[in-house]
């Protein structure tokens, strides 16, 4: 992934934006890229896919997950 590509577009959601972004995890699938995106402000939380990816992401510490 590039990291650089990634820190951009997400800087730039955010200056576009004026609510909380939610991360899809279905389309990051990297846990340390989740746990740094959850460092930015103006991200709020993650948006999981299934029941066993949410408990997981809650047992490494994110709090703010919507199951879709």
């Amino acid at each position: 992934m590039d990291l650089d590509a990634f820190d951009a577009t997400a800087a730039e959601l955010l200056r576009r934006g004026d609510r909380p972004l939610r991360l899809a995890t279905k389309s990051v699938r990297v846990r340390a890229i989740i746990k740094n995106a959850l460092t930015l402000d103006g991200f709020r939380g993650v948006m999981t896919y299934s029941l066993a990816e949410s408990v997981w992401l809650a047992d490494q510490g994110v709090d703010d997950i919507l199951l879709a």
